[in-house]
């Protein structure tokens, strides 16, 4: 029998002055998150968005606990922090959508080059060997200061390709070559969802050369490159165990300021033994639509005239590979909502 499993209301400032920012290694208290503290006081409603069986489902107690454990003292927003994985093995305070930074970007690359692919600056694309490389190399060059691209495996998939699952600090001739072969390679892939992307291409609408092309070029980067520094790489390791779908959004009215809009409340998929997909689409449509879209347009000289029906389409290609990874990871798991409400004081 399906029982409703869980509708609890939890009111209240989930915010506090002199404890808000990311708690990855590296992240700063910035005087924009200062400023979304003070302006931007959330109080949240919970409920279960599908009915579910009661053994698959959290009881209020632990829900309550998984969520003030996860986001108590955090918002984070797409312009200076990086969206992550919803991996449920992620230790840190996330914003999270389906492979984060480093999908959304192939992505939106991928909407785009499906416009405009007999245009001339996709021509020979897949014999320039620096071609996307120089692409990426350009669009992480121009991220805000502080902001880092990212990308996570695993360390099982990385001790595949290196002896100790050690990354080198820098790789060069025959040795970077082998490298990058190996760590575009699927099974050495430590993300489900990019995984995912390079094994069905015709399920998610992606053309294995631009996954495998990008996922070269990020690794070149980080190998070779002094914008190693504006790259974040995160190591998981463990089985993938999560208890359901934490999907994260606020309801802040176009009425509000700017800073409303684009900060959410972050979550930590894996603080506890209830560990969680977390997944925030409101941040994830900001970063591929507000930053990765205009920003590949403007270096790939295209007229921003198709930008609307550009974004109509990567938002439809989105959810379609959403659906697809949910399906592989996810398929019967709870679907928890987590809805802020915003107040500006």
């Amino acid at each position: 029998m399906l029982l409703q499993c869980l509708t609890v209301t939890l009111i209240g400032s989930l915010l506090s002055a002199s404890n808000v920012g990311s708690k990855q290694a590296g992240d700063k208290l910035t005087p924009f998150s200062k400023f979304v503290s003070a302006v931007c006081k959330p109080g949240f409603v919970v409920e279960l968005l599908e009915e579910g069986t009661k053994k698959d489902c959290f009881d209020v107690s632990q829900t309550k606990q998984h969520l003030s454990l996860s986001g108590s003292s955090t918002i984070m927003t797409p312009y200076k922090q990086s969206v992550g994985c919803v991996d449920a093995r992620n230790p840190h305070h996330v914003i999270g959508s389906p492979g984060g930074d480093f999908a959304e970007f192939v992505s939106s690359f991928t909407t785009i080059y499906r416009f405009n692919k007999n245009q001339k600056y996709f021509k020979n694309m897949s014999k320039n060997k620096d071609y996307f490389f120089n692409l990426l190399s350009e669009f992480v060059k121009n991220m805000p200061p502080g902001r880092k691209f990212y990308l996570h495996t695993t360390k099982e998939a990385i001790s595949s390709v290196f002896q100790k699952s050690i990354i080198p600090v820098e790789l060069k001739g025959e040795k970077l070559t082998r490298a990058l072969d190996s760590l575009s390679k699927s099974k050495n892939n430590g993300c489900g969802h990019i995984k995912y992307m390079l094994e069905n291409p015709d399920k998610y609408f992606t053309p294995k050369e631009l996954v495998k092309g990008f996922l070269q070029a990020f690794w070149r980067i980080y190998l070779t490159s002094d914008l190693r520094s504006k790259l974040q790489v995160d190591l998981y390791e463990g089985k993938l165990d999560a208890k359901a779908v934490v999907i994260v959004k606020h309801s802040a009215s176009k009425d509000e300021p700017k800073e409303c809009m684009d900060a959410f409340p972050a979550f930590v998929p894996h603080p506890n033994k209830n560990s969680t997909f977390v997944y925030h689409p409101q941040a994830a449509k900001v970063f591929r639509n507000q930053i990765v879209i205009k920003s590949l347009l403007k270096l790939l000289g295209i007229k921003e005239n198709v930008y609307d029906r550009i974004v109509e389409y990567n938002d439809a290609l989105h959810d379609v590979q959403m659906e697809n990874t949910v399906a592989k990871v996810a398929e019967g798991l709870p679907k928890i909502a987590a809805l802020f409400r915003y107040k500006v004081i």
